[in-house]
């Protein structure tokens, strides 16, 4: 009731640029609907994260009907998803559902097995002529084969609105895997960060002379992240 009272309150304000939830209980997604008005009436929300696990069977579904219920998104994090349902499904609906926010900018899937379904409309969404996209975090997403990783080059090649690319953490591509991404990395003029940190990989120098020739062409880059910390 606390919280039924507090989401009907906010549904009037229209200054919060930002929502977290944080090891929250969603109510089976319920929350999603309740904040609907909210998301309709505050022009200025731009910024949604969820993080530590709060999705249970459901939440997902009313995520994605209530970001189709608005178009001021900027940023979506989320932050493990649990195992619970049909993740590649749900990665894929909500990427369809954030198509329709025209001015999108940065997303997030930190922790989550995206699967090649996912990753396939990923690439999709990059390779979109609308697609402002500027920063993807893939961190410890568990690309687990290397037509992941050709799938998601698919996406990055020749992408010219991208800056800022996460592939850090968790991972079993081979050397293949990765050079298909550096070689994507490469044909696009605008990344200025790249993050690999804590990145894992099958042998120890998979990453040096594809990423070296990746760094050879880079003319925009300002940041490489490579530490193991």
């Amino acid at each position: 009731e606390d919280m039924e009272n507090f989401l009907r309150g906010i549904s009037c304000n229209k200054s919060i640029r930002k929502l977290s939830f944080h090891r929250a209980v969603l109510y089976g997604g319920d929350i999603f609907n309740m904040l609907v008005p909210f998301f309709k009436t505050n022009q200025n929300f731009e910024s949604l994260e969820i993080s530590e696990g709060c999705f249970e069977p459901g939440d997902h579904s009313m995520l994605i009907s209530a970001l189709s219920e608005f178009s001021s998104l900027k940023e979506l994090m989320l932050d493990g998803f649990g195992v619970q349902f049909e993740v590649e499904q749900a990665i894929v609906e909500i990427i369809t559902a954030l198509s329709g926010h025209l001015d999108f900018r940065s997303l997030h899937f930190r922790g989550i097995d995206i699967g090649q379904k996912g990753c396939t409309a990923l690439a999709n969404f990059l390779q979109n002529p609308k697609s402002k996209l500027i920063a993807l975090d893939l961190s410890s997403s568990f690309l687990i084969s290397d037509e992941d990783a050709d799938i998601l080059a698919s996406g990055l090649t020749g992408n010219s609105t991208l800056k800022d690319i996460n592939l850090g953490g968790d991972s079993q591509l081979t050397r293949k895997g990765w050079q298909t991404i550096f070689a994507a990395m490469q044909t696009s003029g605008c990344l200025e960060n790249i993050s690999l940190r804590r990145a894992t990989y099958s042998s120890n120098d998979c990453l040096g002379v594809s990423l070296v020739k990746c760094l050879s062409k880079s003319t925009q880059l300002k940041s490489l992240n490579l530490s193991n910390e």
